[in-house]
C-alpha cells in the first residue's frame, strides 16, 4: 500500500475516534498466526458487542475527470473491481470468527500499549463497509461531484449472511459522521440504509449526502418509503439544508455531543478495566455505546429528573425508587430489556436492590409475554443520596422466571413504575429540552416541522 493509502487509513480512523470516542474504535485489528505472523482483519473496526462495524479502505489513483472522459467505462470498471477486492478482504475475518478464535486488540480505552484477548464469539453481527477515495477536485461542487455505487454488488459467498456490503466515498462518510453522535446512530443508519437500498434498487446513483439529509430531517417520510416504491431524493438537498439551517444544525450537534453521566460511567469503566472482567466490560460498553443519541439523552434527562425527586434518605433496605423499563433500543437490541432506576439506598444494600430489580424486570417480561424474545436485562441503577452507580448486563436463564416478583410483592413495594415513551425525533426532543429549560428559540422550528 502507498504512503498516501496508509495516511488515509489513519485519517479515517481518527475521524471515527472524534465522532464516537476512543474506547470502541480500533485501527487495523489483527490476528496472530501460529507461526507468530500478524494478519490484518480489517483497516478499522468499531466494536460495540454484539456488533462490529468493520471497514476496508481503498485509495485509487484516479481523478473525477477519469470517470467522464473517453475511458470512463474502463475507469468505472476499475473502481468497481477495487470495491469487490475490498469486500473479499473480509473473508479472513469471517473465517477467524467462525472458528470462534480470540484476537489480540490494544486496550484503546487505557494506554493503547497493552492488549486484551477478544473472544470473537461475543460478536453476533458484522456490518461490512467499504470506503473508497480518489482525487476528486470537483467534490465541493455538488452538481459535478462523482458518486459511487452505494453497495458492493458482487460479494463473496462466505459473507453473504452478514448482509449488504455498504460502500461510501471517503469524504461523504466523514461528512456524515458530523451528524451521527454514537455508534448506535451509525448502526441504525446502516440498518435502515440497507432496507432502503434493497427496496429501491433503481436509486443506486443517488447522492449519498442528499439521501442522508432526507434521513435526518424527514425521517417519517423516509421510513414510510421503505414499504413503497416511491422515494424522492432532491438534488443538492444536503447543501441547501446545511446552508439555510446552519444554526439549528450547530445547536443539534452541540447538544447531542455534550458529555453526560453515561459518558462518565464509560470513563470510569475504562479507568478501572481488568482483563479478567473483559467480557462483562465489553457487553456493558456495547449496551451503552450502542444506544442512539436520542435514547441516550432521554435516559439521562429521565434519570436526572427522578434523582431530584428522591431527595431524602430512607431507612433500612425498603426500596423507594423509580423504575423505567422497556425495549428502548429495539432496532439494535431487540432481545434486551433496559431497566433504568433511581433508588434511595446505601451502597451496602446494592446487591439486594439489584436482585430485587432484576426480579421486577422478569415479572414485567412475563406480563408482556416476551419470554421467548428477551435474552438479557441491562440495568442502570443510581443510588441517592450517596451517588453510587451499578450497571450490568444479566443473561436470563429459563429457571430465573421462577423468581419473578409476585403481585403482592409488587403492590407492597414503594415503587413508582412507568414505561418511558421516548420521542421519535432528535429535533423535537431538542426543542422540548430548550422549552423545559427556558432556552427555546425559533431556529429549530422549520427543521422540526419536517420530522
Amino acid at each position: 500500500m502507498s504512503d498516501l493509502g496508509k495516511e488515509r487509513e489513519h485519517e479515517f480512523t481518527n475521524s471515527l475516534i472524534r465522532a464516537f470516542g476512543r474506547e470502541c474504535v480500533y485501527y487495523s485489528p489483527q490476528m496472530r498466526k501460529a507461526n507468530g505472523q500478524q494478519k490484518e482483519l480489517a483497516d478499522a473496526m468499531i466494536l460495540v458487542p454484539p456488533y462490529a462495524v468493520v471497514f476496508q479502505l481503498k485509495w485509487m489513483h484516479q481523478t473525477a475527470e477519469d470517470f467522464y472522459g473517453a475511458n470512463q467505462e474502463i475507469e468505472r470498471r476499475r473502481l468497481g473491481q477495487k470495491m469487490v477486492e475490498a469486500a473479499k478482504q473480509f473473508n479472513r475475518l469471517n473465517a477467524t470468527w467462525r472458528r470462534n478464535s480470540r484476537i489480540e486488540l490494544p486496550q484503546v480505552w487505557n494506554d493503547g500499549k497493552t492488549t486484551f484477548a477478544l473472544d470473537l464469539s461475543l460478536i453476533k453481527f458484522f456490518i461490512p463497509v467499504v470506503v473508497v477515495d480518489f482525487e476528486d477536485q470537483q467534490y465541493t461542487a455538488p452538481g459535478a461531484r462523482t458518486n459511487v455505487c452505494p453497495v458492493v454488488t458482487k460479494i463473496p459467498n462466505a459473507i453473504k449472511d452478514w448482509g449488504m456490503v455498504h460502500c461510501f466515498l471517503f469524504r461523504d462518510f466523514n461528512t456524515i459522521l458530523d451528524d451521527l453522535f454514537t455508534p448506535g446512530d451509525l448502526i441504525t443508519y446502516l440498518f435502515l440504509r440497507e432496507k432502503q437500498i434493497m427496496v429501491h434498487q433503481k436509486f443506486l446513483k443517488y447522492s449519498e449526502l442528499d439521501f442522508f439529509a432526507l434521513y435526518l430531517t424527514k425521517y417519517p417520510e423516509w421510513n414510510r418509503s421503505i414499504n413503497s416504491p416511491m422515494l424522492v431524493v432532491e438534488p443538492n438537498y444536503y447543501e441547501a439544508l446545511i446552508r439555510d439551517r446552519a444554526n439549528a444544525f450547530a445547536k443539534r450537534r452541540a447538544f447531542f455531543r455534550n458529555p453526560d453521566f453515561l459518558d462518565e460511567i464509560v470513563a470510569q469503566m475504562c479507568a478501572h478495566f481488568q482483563n479478567k472482567f473483559c467480557e462483562a466490560f465489553l457487553l456493558n460498553l456495547g449496551r451503552i455505546r450502542g444506544l442512539p443519541a436520542l435514547i441516550k439523552k432521554s435516559i439521562v434527562e429521565h434519570v436526572n429528573i427522578n434523582r431530584k425527586k428522591l431527595d431524602r434518605p430512607d431507612k433500612g433496605i425498603t426500596i423507594t425508587t423509580h423504575i423505567s423499563m422497556g425495549r428502548f433500543a429495539a432496532l439494535i437490541f431487540p432481545n434486551t430489556l433496559y431497566l433504568i432506576s433511581t433508588v434511595i439506598c446505601e451502597s451496602k444494600c446494592a446487591e439486594t436492590v439489584t436482585d430485587y430489580l432484576y426480579r421486577r424486570a422478569l415479572s414485567y417480561i412475563v406480563e408482556k409475554g416476551w419470554q421467548s424474545d428477551m435474552k438479557d436485562v441491562f440495568m442502570i441503577i443510581l443510588g441517592v443520596p450517596h451517588r453510587w452507580t451499578f450497571i450490568g448486563c444479566r443473561t436470563i436463564n429459563a429457571d430465573d422466571y421462577d423468581r419473578c416478583l409476585t403481585k403482592v410483592e409488587i403492590e407492597k413495594s414503594r415503587v413508582n413504575f412507568d414505561v418511558e415513551q421516548f420521542k421519535a425525533s432528535e429535533w423535537s426532543y431538542l426543542r422540548q429540552f430548550q422549552e423545559n429549560h427556558g432556552s427555546a428559540d425559533n431556529e429549530c422550528d422549520e427543521v422540526k416541522s419536517t420530522t
